[in-house]
């Protein structure tokens, strides 16, 4: 810790040598960073350094700082700006250590070093201990006393059993995030070349080690009814799918994540006669693998937009015809899958 200090205060004060002053703290993280502390906790761990809240929301300076895990490393990068917003200087703090719960104390430091480098320096007043005057109490005499034998009994000294300390987990749903889709399936129902799809989206990360990029997936997506053609004759389909699977996420940002998912698709294709006397209406069992790429977004705050391309190669391709037996659809041997979505992480 010491050569943490020692780095802050050597660097120039970058004008912040006014310990009278206030600063407002603007406090970030990124997505691996989620599990870092807060900028709450980080002003308070100042102020204890302190010994004042030197932080005002509405004041002209400001300091903000950004936390990120750069290379198995927590990193905190700590920026100082003037009331004209004019960047006046920044430092970076880091740590090896596996907890990001190392970071805090060293980035709090840095932070107060930055504000008043003399107070981070000089030793605490110690307060020198209060000592009572010793009282004095006459002497006194006790008559003698004959005191019964006392028989000792043994002393059973019953084993303490100590229990395992826990550490309380994060919750399984810590980081999953729930969407709206929409978009298009690319030769799943006749009528056109697309046909449109919605539905509802979760997924979460499948641990609660916050390095992990594998993250579980989950998704339940209608296609509207749809005519064989334009004209009264004839089918018309529609679909109802269920997926589950899992996401890699092979390149992570302080905003933006680009993943490849691979999902198992169960669901209905169903068939509704309009007039004649076409073939095997009603639901058909559908089931397919899906495979594709994903683009995430951070918004604003808990808000994410997310943009997906996806194959689905079906493992039974139904077949209908008219009542003359000529076929009139079969499902694809691939569909091409496109949807965006906007959803909201749970923090």
């Amino acid at each position: 810790m010491a050569s943490v200090v020692g780095g802050v205060c050597l660097a120039p004060t970058v004008a912040l040598a006014q310990t009278s002053g206030r600063y407002r703290l603007a406090w970030a993280r990124d997505e691996e960073a989620d599990g870092c502390a807060g900028g709450a906790t980080v002003a308070a761990s100042v102020e204890a350094i302190l010994g004042r809240d030197p932080f005002d929301p509405d004041a002209g300076p400001s300091i903000e700082g950004l936390v990120q895990q750069r290379e198995r490393r927590w990193a905190a990068r700590i920026v100082v700006r003037d009331t004209d917003g004019v960047l006046i200087g920044s430092r970076t703090f880091s740590t090896s250590a596996g907890d990001c719960a190392a970071l805090t104390p060293i980035a709090a430091l840095g932070v107060a070093a930055l504000i008043d480098p003399d107070a981070v320096s000089r030793p605490r007043p110690v307060e020198p201990p209060t000592v009572a005057p010793p009282t004095v109490e006459p002497p006194t005499v006790a008559p003698p006393t004959v005191a019964p034998p006392t028989v000792v009994s043994p002393t059973v000294v019953s084993p303490t059993v100590v229990s395992p300390t826990v550490a309380a987990a994060a919750p399984w749903f810590h980081g999953a995030s729930v969407a709206l889709r929409g978009g298009f399936a690319g030769g799943a129902l006749p009528g056109s070349w697309a046909s449109p799809q919605a539905g509802l989206g979760a997924e979460g990360p499948a641990s609660r080690r916050t390095s992990s990029r594998w993250r579980w997936s989950v998704r339940a997506t209608v296609l509207p009814e749809r005519p064989l053609s334009r004209g009264p004759e004839g089918f018309v389909f529609s679909s109802t799918r269920l997926s589950g699977g899992a996401c890699y996420d092979f390149a992570r940002g302080a905003r933006a994540v680009l993943g490849a998912c691979g999902w198992v698709e169960l669901g209905a294709l169903r068939a509704a006669v309009v007039v004649g006397n076409p073939s095997a209406p009603g639901d058909q069992v559908w089931a397919a693998g899906v495979a594709g790429l994903r683009a995430r977004l951070r918004v604003w705050g808990p808000v994410r937009l997310e943009a997906s391309v996806d194959g689905a190669v079906p493992w039974v391709r139904h077949r209908f015809h008219d009542g003359q037996g000529v076929t009139v659809f079969q499902s694809p041997a691939i569909e091409l899958l496109g949807a965006l979505a906007l959803g909201v992480q749970i923090p």
